[in-house]
């Protein structure tokens, strides 16, 4: 998603291809604002986002509007027996997909005759027919359907069912479609209440937008309801050829204006600064109290722990910025510091913990942490004080490497990051599986180191200028990334040693 959404169109057609492939607005959305509440993600990007899976959902009623309702028990049993009989994951979710999807099509089939009673009831007729009357009583009536119902595509669905079997009319329905389409971010809205502000923010542009949409289509009803029976389109495909115009439509007047409504949304809901931001250099998770439950402590240390990996992650992808950027050199720098006091903060924290009777488990969990946080030190002191002085010489003696030379240096320290991942996995999980990976990722990087440092020597022997003139510091990063890398598979060792002394046990 965040690769997709890196411009307006791009962010506009992920999000409907993902709505429409997962039949759900408001899933793309919840996942569009933890991008966007994470930082992985631009709010006008996230708008973007969201503009296109409203315009997924819509396609996805079209799909499920199809006479396929014969095709659902066949679906149903081939879900059934590919995730019965597969062991793979990917084919046991094929099987959960096609399960789903014949359930929903057997649904759809059963709505007609379940309504059946509900649309020949004199209460209902009396209903409809002052909804007949009452455009924004209508409107309103589909918004609570679609706000209680928790879906607007189940809503926008029903309703194309009961305009073709004739229980309301057109105008009717159209207005209950107006209000699905209102009422289609509520559960974004509810589901995100625990997002950061920025992620909260796409989720109200989102309300936003349909609230001025609806009011400027109001007065249109009858108007498209004209040019719809004139058409000579099915009633209820009637409905949903206008709910797709609607979103289509929406999505084509705000998409332009993506950038002053993220201002306003901005300016509407200021950002507070996080705990993390007021005190950068204290630890935020490490709470004394809890030092009496040992569950808790380790889950803190843990948290605090990830939160310095992050900050580690974060310099080392920034290092081979730096030395086209003297601004990274000072700002890597400072976030060293951070790293060597949440470690200190870390390191006693554990100590503490270790004053207590521990279980065995607990015991190896808490040395985990203990290594690991002293692995990330060592890993910021690597670049803080050996690659970034590297980087500051390289800039200050206005120096170059070769084009082979840097491409290799830039090869080598996307490895390096990838390796640095893995690793933050591994800690995370304990799992031994990726902790044989992380193994086998150093190995191949120790050989690609080697392989560096021959075709850096070829160089040498064949003269070449600027390998000359950089020859030690193309060394310096070599070895310093070495040495890195040998931190980051250290967790991997920790791992597979307690699951053989387990497996011993």
């Amino acid at each position: 998603m965040s690769v997709a959404a890196g411009g307006r169109l791009t962010a506009l057609l992920t999000g409907t291809f993902l709505a429409a492939f997962m039949q759900s607005s408001t899933a793309v959305i919840t996942m569009t604002a933890g991008f966007v509440g994470r930082k992985a993600m631009s709010v006008v990007a996230g708008l973007g986002l969201v503009l296109g899976a409203d315009i997924g959902t819509a396609l996805a009623a079209q799909f499920l509007n199809l006479d396929i309702a014969s095709y659902s028990p066949l679906l149903i049993l081939a879900g059934v027996i590919v995730f019965l009989f597969s062991s793979k994951r990917v084919f046991r979710a094929t099987g959960r997909t096609t399960l789903g999807l014949g359930l929903i099509f057997l649904a759809l089939s059963l709505i007609s005759a379940t309504t059946e009673p509900l649309r020949e009831s004199s209460g209902t007729q009396f209903l409809f027919s002052m909804m007949a009357d009452d455009r924004p009583l209508t409107i309103l009536f589909g918004a609570v359907l679609t706000a209680v119902a928790q879906s607007s595509l189940a809503i926008v669905l029903l309703t194309a069912k009961l305009v073709s079997d004739g229980a309301v009319s057109l105008s009717v329905g159209l207005s209950l479609v107006l209000g699905a389409s209102l009422a289609a971010s509520i559960p974004s809205i509810l589901a995100t209440l625990g997002e950061p502000i920025e992620g909260r923010r796409v989720v109200i542009g989102n309300l936003v937008f349909r609230i001025i949409a609806v009011l400027i289509v109001v007065p249109f009803v009858s108007v498209a309801e004209s040019k719809l029976v004139d058409s000579g389109l099915e009633a209820g495909s009637s409905v949903l050829v206008a709910y797709l115009v609607f979103n289509v439509l929406l999505a084509l007047a705000f998409l332009p204006l993506l950038n002053p409504v993220s201002a306003f949304l901005e300016s509407l809901m200021p950002g507070r600064p996080s705990r993390a931001e007021t005190a950068p250099h204290r630890p935020i998770y490490l709470a004394k109290d809890d030092l009496i439950r040992t569950d808790r402590a380790l889950a803190n240390a843990v948290r605090e722990t990830m939160r310095m990996a992050e900050t580690v992650h974060e310099m080392l992808r920034e290092t081979l910025p730096a030395f086209s950027d003297s601004d990274k050199i000072a700002a890597i720098s400072k976030q060293d510091d951070l790293v060597d006091a949440l470690h200190r903060e870390a390191t006693l924290y554990v100590a503490e913990l270790t004053r207590q009777p521990l279980s065995e488990t607990e015991s190896q969990r808490a040395m985990a942490i203990f290594a690991f946080s002293t692995n990330l030190e060592h890993i910021g002191d690597i670049i803080d004080h050996n690659l970034l002085d590297t980087a500051a010489n390289y800039l200050h003696e206005e120096l170059e490497f070769s084009e082979e030379g840097w491409q290799e240096l830039r090869q080598l320290h996307s490895s390096l990051v990838a390796n640095y991942r893995l690793a933050l996995d591994v800690f995370a999980t304990q799992e031994e599986e990726l902790a044989e990976d992380l193994l086998a990722e150093k190995r191949r990087f120790r050989d690609r180191i080697h392989v560096s440092i021959e075709k850096h020597l070829a160089r040498l022997r064949e003269g070449v200028k600027t390998t000359r003139q950089t020859s030690a510091m193309h060394l310096d990063i070599l070895r310093d990334f070495r040495r890195v890398n040998s931190h980051l598979s250290a967790i991997a060792y920790s791992v597979l040693e307690v699951s053989s002394q387990t497996g011993d046990n």
